[in-house]
């Protein structure tokens, strides 16, 4: 855990560094696209691979006219998906905080400590798992 004035990109550093020695089987990291800076210098410092999930509209620049005109339409193709639609493996982390928020103390965060907040994710792990392995 680090500082709340420090940017999750800037911070992202502070907090993987030194995992790979504690997680050795990890190889791939999934991420948005907030720490697309953050792929050399994870493969570099861990050899862990960073994915970015990315909208569909990434890399797309606008075709504008003079200013008397007006923006061009976009048309209606399977190209140009319109409202929405999931990002490739960004369901992952959103469905794990849902697990999380499930359980009635980790629904707010009243811990004072980091050591009780951590405990408790690991109590909520341990009690999803047992409960997948139950079944």
């Amino acid at each position: 855990m680090h500082a709340a004035d420090i940017h999750d990109r800037s911070g992202a550093p502070l907090l993987l560094a030194g995992l790979n020695a504690e997680f050795p089987l990890i190889a791939l990291i999934s991420a948005d696209s907030a720490y697309q800076g953050l792929k050399a210098w994870l493969q570099e410092a861990s050899g862990w691979r960073l994915t970015i999930s990315k909208h569909w509209w990434t890399g797309l620049r606008g075709i504008w006219g003079s200013p008397d005109q007006p923006p061009p339409v976009r048309e209606l193709c399977s190209l140009t998906p319109h409202g929405f639609h999931v990002l490739k493996r960004r369901w992952v982390v959103e469905r794990t905080f849902d697990w999380f928020g499930r359980n009635r103390r980790m629904s707010r965060d009243f811990g004072h400590l980091v050591q009780t907040s951590e405990m408790l994710l690991y109590a909520a792990m341990a009690r999803i798992t047992l409960r997948r392995l139950a079944t």
